[in-house]
């Protein structure tokens, strides 16, 4: 047993001492030939050349890129961001930058405006745009955007909240009270496009219909027959700030006084002997919708319809007495007939003289004929002034009783004329 054991140790000996000896044998061999076996891997390399040159000059503006970008990074360490530059994210320097000795400035391989559009020719459609941001068209893409890495998206210098501040002045903005809310939360690029536009300021779209994606009843409002003009022509900037002014709802003035900015002409009319009623709780938008009606002069309503809104109280008995007949042969309505809506030289809006106003129409026919004496002289016995046709006898709204009288005729009569005076 034991026997058997040595001999199979001898024999393991044996074998290593063997593989040695072929180990030493390789490289003595190799130390005797040591030049030839270089010179055969020369030989070899420039042979393989001939097949892999021509792979080399279909691929050598690529390699130009990776060797000169390998060879940067030697000096220059990579920034770290959450938002890289895709050229610089894969080490591809030479695609903007000259390659230079150290000590030497590196060039950009083109003009930067030039530069950046090659490879952003969207924006290069942006500056034949009607209105185009100034960095954009003066070709500094720098001044907003950094050109390697970012901790903003888009490679932005800051957040966009905060990088338009940096050239738009708006503090004095930003501390009025009364806010466009994107403003107020630096939303620039919800209503402006960075690079170029065809819309005035930069916007994204027009102003009437930028406007209503925000404000959805307004887009409803402006769907009616009758538009107020500056919407109608994409100018709701006319009315409201863009950004903040001191008064509500953005309005460029105190809003009881608002409207006459462009209605000079209306204005007059309220400075008249009398005027419809005009003060903080009524004012020009209790009357006129702002943004659109279905009626002319952005009214909600047509005709008497619209004034009995209010004068109710007229609209009972109105409807259908002589006067409301006008309306059929006076298209604008038979209030209108004898009230001006704004303002009047003449006492409750009347486009006459009371008594002259009347007999526009009485007098005309043996009908209308008037009898009873009125006008100065005449003293009306119950107010004690001038006894005119609706002083104490009609009311021009109608009344239950015939002829517009305010009383049964008889009873009329007598509040004025006493029994005793009859012969």
């Amino acid at each position: 047993m034991n026997k058997g054991k040595g001999a199979g140790k001898q024999q393991l000996e044996s074998e290593e001492k063997e593989e040695k000896e072929r180990k030493r044998g390789f490289w003595l061999w190799f130390s005797r030939n040591k030049a030839w076996f270089i010179i055969l891997l020369i030989l070899i390399f420039l042979g393989s050349l001939i097949f892999l040159l021509p792979y080399l000059r279909k691929y050598e503006p690529r390699l130009r890129q990776i060797i000169p970008s390998y060879q940067c990074l030697l000096c220059h360490k990579k920034e770290i961001g959450a938002s890289l530059h895709q050229p610089f994210k894969a080490a591809h320097c030479t695609s903007c930058h000259t390659p230079h000795e150290k000590g030497e400035k590196s060039k950009l391989v083109a003009p930067l405006k030039t530069l950046c559009f090659s490879c952003h020719p969207n924006i290069g459609k942006d500056i034949t745009r009607n209105f185009v941001h100034d960095p954009v068209g003066k070709g500094f893409c720098l001044d907003c955007h950094l050109p390697h890495c970012s901790s903003h998206k888009a490679l932005l210098k800051a957040d966009p909240k905060e990088l338009c501040f940096y050239c738009h002045r708006f503090a004095e903005e930003l501390s009025i009270k009364d806010t466009h809310q994107p403003f107020a939360a630096g939303l620039c690029l919800s209503c402006h496009e960075a690079h170029g536009s065809n819309y005035d300021k930069g916007l994204i779209k027009n102003q009437k219909i930028l406007c209503v994606v925000c404000h959805p009843d307004v887009g409803k409002k402006i769907q009616n027959p009758c538009v107020h003009s500056p919407i109608e022509n994409n100018r709701c900037t006319d009315c409201h700030g863009y950004h903040a002014t001191n008064y509500p709802v953005q309005l460029w003035a105190e809003k009881k006084d608002f409207c006459f900015l462009c209605h000079k002409d209306i204005k007059t009319l309220f400075e008249k002997t009398s005027a419809h009623p005009l003060n903080e709780k009524f004012y020009c938008v209790n009357c006129h919708d702002p943004h659109g009606a279905p009626y002319d002069n952005l009214l909600s309503k047509g005709g008497n319809d619209f004034c009995f809104s209010c004068h109710d109280y007229i609209g009972e008995y109105y409807p259908g007495c002589a006067h409301d007949y006008l309306q059929w042969i006076a298209p604008e309505g038979s209030c209108l007939n004898c009230h001006s809506v704004h303002g009047s030289d003449y006492s409750l809006l009347l486009v006459k003289e009371p008594l002259a106003l009347c007999k526009t129409c009485h007098l005309l026919t043996p009908k209308h004929r008037i009898d009873h004496p009125y006008g100065k002289p005449s003293i009306d016995e119950l107010t004690g002034g001038t006894l005119t046709c609706s002083s104490s006898c009609h009311n021009p709204h109608n009344t239950p009783y015939p002829a517009m009288v305010i009383k049964p005729r008889d009873e009329l009569c007598l509040l004025c004329h006493q029994v005793e005076e009859l012969p």
